[in-house]
């Protein structure tokens, strides 16, 4: 990965919180997390995260209401669900609010990243080197089939 995407977490129990962490840090992002629902909404709402992976059963305010708020003010904002809340309601309520993803714990901590990875590819396309292929002066966009003259 080229571009060092940025990456909140906000995970209430420090154990799964510290293995989240250590996992991205391993694969090349910028980490930042809390485990209070008050903050991380504050945190969330600053605008300043790539991606942001939410546990719903937070204290003080919890994942649902914090991403009803993100959503107030940012659309696109890429947010995963990680929860152990995974009845067929929590996961609509999640999926509804606008969240990119929901996934239920226990996960696979592979599946995870690679989940992390095609969001935020969905949601920065223009940031992957790996899409632009140059030939002398020609640069072709292989996601979008776009071919244009570098120099202009």
């Amino acid at each position: 990965m080229s571009t060092k995407f940025k990456l909140l977490i906000i995970e209430d129990e420090v154990s799964i919180c510290t293995g989240l962490v250590d996992v991205f840090v391993f694969h090349g992002y910028h980490v930042a997390f809390t485990h209070n629902g008050n903050e991380g909404l504050r945190m969330a709402k600053s605008g300043q995260y790539d991606l942001i992976l939410l546990d719903v059963m937070l204290p003080e305010v919890d994942g649902f209401e914090i991403l009803r708020q993100i959503r107030a003010v940012d659309k696109e904002q890429p947010v995963i669900m990680l929860t152990a809340k995974n009845q067929d309601e929590d996961v609509i309520n999640g999926l509804s609010l606008g969240a990119d993803d929901y996934i239920a714990k226990p996960f696979s901590v592979a599946q995870l990243v690679l989940r992390v990875q095609a969001v935020l590819r969905r949601a920065n396309p223009h940031m992957r080197d790996d899409n632009m292929l140059r030939l002398g002066d020609l640069e072709i966009d292989t996601v979008n089939l776009i071919c244009k003259n570098a120099n202009s």
